[in-house]
């Protein structure tokens, strides 16, 4: 079975989208960037790919660059990227390449990202015509509104002057912070929670391997 034949919603856009004698080649090249690789028993450029790491990067950027030529052929492509701050290099990459190659096409990238996206990629994108949009954080009216609407009307607002307060504007931070009180942790302080469970992605919640609800969680400057 070829991989465009495969039954999964990439497969059925190759097969659908890209010429039917690139059909294997693209869809062997985007399983690996894929993570469901295919066999290589009748793919010679598969085969070599896999024992030259540049080769099969170049293969996979050529093969991404195909499959997004095809599609927008057809219709306007958007492309979402959530938390660009943990993005990886290869992407940045061939998206810089497919703004490059594909720029007379519609083609959308939307990335999210906090601002130390420019700490890991310092001149992302920089030779495209990009346009960056800075959120302002968030205000504290709106900030108490937000405490007030999870909480209810009830709440102290003691309660919420502290909160806002260890938010600092941040929205996510508001929300992990609104969260825990919502759940019974007694957050006192000034900056960061100490002792909650951390994520991989370095914010607090609320893992069943933590501290019972109504425990105290010290936040300290």
């Amino acid at each position: 079975v070829p991989p465009w034949a495969i039954d999964t919603d990439s497969g059925a856009r190759v097969a659908t989208r890209v010429d039917v004698s690139e059909r294997d080649r693209v869809a062997g090249f985007l399983g690996e960037i894929l993570g469901t690789p295919f066999p290589d028993d009748d793919s010679l450029p598969l085969r070599v790919a896999r024992q030259d790491a540049q080769l099969m990067n170049e293969q996979m950027r050529v093969a991404f660059l195909d499959f997004l030529r095809a599609e927008v052929k057809t219709h306007p492509v958007l492309l979402v990227l959530e938390d660009m701050q943990w993005g990886d290099r290869p992407t940045v990459q061939f998206l810089d390449i497919a703004l490059r190659d594909l720029r007379e096409t519609p083609l959308f990238i939307l990335a999210l990202a906090r601002p130390e996206v420019h700490e890991l990629f310092p001149e992302l994108w920089a030779e495209r015509p990009i346009q960056k949009i800075a959120l302002k954080q968030l205000g504290k009216k709106a900030s108490e509104r937000l405490v007030r609407h999870v909480l209810g009307d009830s709440v102290e607002r003691e309660t919420i002057d502290r909160l806002v307060r260890l938010s600092e504007g941040n929205a996510f931070y508001l929300e992990e912070l609104i969260r825990a009180t919502a759940e019974g942790w007694d957050v006192v302080g000034e900056a960061f929670l100490v002792g909650w469970p951390i994520a991989d992605d370095g914010m607090p919640y609320d893992g069943t391997d933590g501290q019972e609800a109504g425990e105290r969680w010290e936040v300290v400057g």
